[in-house]
């Protein structure tokens, strides 16, 4: 009896130690700075740590928690964590903790791992390939970080994996083809980041996936079409690339989508109708492309679809009648093409529509009246058409409406007067009398400057004469702060010194671009060249050397394609001075 009270007490001193030791090497980590430095305290009772019966740490959840408290603010100390003290550990999650630092060859030794969660930690460099002896890795996030490098093809190790996000780091080189191993993947995630190369057939080996995001990288060729085996995937994100070719057939066979994201690429051919196949869409993007043909019948079997964009294509032919069916459509984007024919009446069944956009086509018939049906719509833009008829009073209980440049007539209704006339104008046969009281000199109406400071055209400071050409000032204002993501008032003042010469000549393109948004791609530096040249246009000193409306909407619906050059090449004074010669060029035709 004595002998055996003697090994129990014996065993409990020796857990004891044990326990204390690991406490011991818990604080020397530095991880939990803020808790007792007495190691003989239990450490399973310390914030985000639990342990099993043994006392050994087998969770480490410090997702979110405040670092200052708990490490201190010495900085990186991931780097200085002990590994070894956490032999057991099969779940370390500590995303958005904030602190900086690299991943430390040692992790390797954590061979019990199933779940590791380092997303948005800073963390930099690149990944040590020792991660690869991990091969009990359920879920691997290293997402919102500064991880450089390419992805390393010993990632096909990881047989057991059903999550991988890499998302938001700085990875380069190619997709490796060895992620086809992993065909208990459920969710791939590797969107902005700067991979090249194309999109690796054995991506269609995934079987169980049901999440791939591969958008905004730097990715080329077709779409592959061993796509079409993913059956159980719900969403597809390519959007950002550089991807060309025709939308495969083999997407129809994705019957699960919820959504297909495919804008911002180089995609041509016609819409396929076996996207009619998809009824379970609700997300369909194909914007910004080269697509052409007509907008196919089968587009009214996606019953679920809310959210529509193929604008800025090459689109053709009429609006079908069964867009109709999408009753449960809240965003249709159609502007930027070249779609000819009425407004469809059908479209009123989408009563839940918020968002109309049919600009910059070549839409004719009168302006629909049915948009009083509509239960609570936010905008629409009717805009750059060959719209006829009179202003229907259904608009009147619009929130935000554009028929501007169109060929409407007759009288606004009386209800509109608190509308901008921005909305109306371009049509040359509506509203004159209203024009005339605005820019006739000799009308007994007073005319007063209204307008926000920093948009005024310069001159309206010493002269009480108001033109057109005041408007595109402001416009130019206006499109130099899309781009450059704050207003531009020091930049003119600048440029308008006795320093400007030399300032323009310095400064280039990319230096004054809007710094919280990803580099673009080609597609998108050559929109933001074109819009940068004619904003510099709208903005020069002289009234009499600015563009009118008229021109600068040509300008944009001519779609020419400016000089192919990196922004970083293109300075302020070279915009100047082709804005100069543009400008020139259109007053020599007219």
């Amino acid at each position: 009896m004595h002998s055996t009270t003697m090994v129990i007490a014996a065993g409990s001193i020796v857990a004891s130690n044990s326990s204390a030791l690991k406490g011991k090497a818990l604080l020397e980590n530095g991880w939990w700075s803020g808790e007792s430095t007495d190691t003989s305290l239990n450490h399973c009772m310390w914030f985000g740590i639990k342990c099993n019966d043994g006392r050994s740490a087998i969770e480490i959840d410090m997702a979110g928690v405040d670092p200052v408290f708990y490490l201190g603010d010495e900085g990186d100390k991931f780097s200085k964590l002990n590994f070894s003290s956490f032999p057991n550990l099969v779940y370390l999650s500590v995303s958005y903790y904030g602190l900086r630092g690299s991943i430390l060859v040692e992790i390797g030794t954590l061979s019990k791992l199933t779940h590791l969660d380092l997303s948005h930690y800073h963390l930099i460099g690149q990944l040590p390939l020792s991660l690869v002896n991990l091969t009990k890795l359920v879920k691997f996030d290293i997402s919102f970080n500064g991880i450089t490098g390419s992805i390393p093809k010993e990632f096909g190790n990881f047989k057991n994996l059903l999550e991988l996000n890499l998302s938001h780091n700085k990875f380069t080189g190619p997709i490796p083809s060895t992620l086809g191993l992993l065909t208990n993947l459920s969710n791939l995630n590797l969107s902005f980041n700067e991979i090249n190369g194309s999109i690796v057939s054995e991506i269609g080996l995934l079987k169980n996936l049901l999440n791939l995001d591969l958008r905004q990288n730097k990715l080329t060729g077709p779409i592959p079409l061993s796509l079409g085996h993913l059956t159980n995937l719900v969403s597809l994100s390519l959007s950002s690339n550089q991807i060309n070719g025709s939308i495969p057939q083999e997407i129809g066979n994705m019957k699960n989508l919820n959504g297909l994201f495919l804008d911002n690429n180089m995609l041509i051919g016609m819409i396929p109708s076996y996207l009619g196949h998809l009824t379970r869409l609700v997300f369909l993007f194909l914007d910004f492309n080269q697509i052409n043909g007509s907008i196919p019948l089968q587009i009214g079997n996606m019953k679920n679809l809310r959210y529509l964009y193929l604008n800025n294509n090459n689109l053709v032919g009429q609006i079908p009648l069964t867009i109709g069916h999408l009753t449960k459509l809240e965003t249709l984007n159609l502007n930027w093409n070249m779609i000819s024919g009425p407004i469809p009446t059908e479209l009123a069944n989408c009563s839940l529509i918020k968002f109309l956009s049919l600009s910059h086509n070549y839409l004719n018939g009168s302006v629909p009246s049915w948009v009083m049906k509509l239960y609570a719509p936010i905008k629409i833009d009717l805009s750059y058409n060959n719209l006829t008829g009179n202003v229907p009073s259904s608009f009147i209980n619009m929130r935000e409406f554009n028929l501007s440049y169109n060929s409407l007539e007759g009288q606004v209704p009386i209800g509109f007067k608190n509308y901008g006339f921005e909305v109306f104008i371009g049509n040359k046969d509506l509203c004159s009398d209203i024009k005339a009281r605005l820019l006739d000199p000799n009308s007994s109406n007073q005319t007063l400057v209204v307008g926000t400071y920093g948009y005024i055209a310069p001159e309206l400071a010493y002269t009480m004469v108001f033109t057109e050409k005041c408007d595109v000032y402001s416009f130019g204002v206006v499109a130099l702060e899309i781009l450059m993501g704050t207003h531009p008032g020091e930049l003119l003042t600048t440029l308008s010194s006795s320093l400007s010469l030399s300032s323009s000549r310095n400064m280039m393109l990319n230096e004054i671009l809007d710094q919280r948004l990803p580099p673009p791609n080609r597609i998108v530096a050559r929109d933001i060249f074109f819009v940068a040249t004619i904003a510099f246009a709208c903005l020069c000193t002289k009234p009499k050397s600015r563009p009118t409306m008229n021109w600068v909407s040509q300008e944009f619906l001519s779609r020419k394609k400016p000089i192919a050059q990196p922004l970083h090449a293109v300075s302020l004074w070279q915009l100047k001075n082709l804005e100069n010669y543009m400008v020139g060029d259109i007053e020599t035709q007219s």
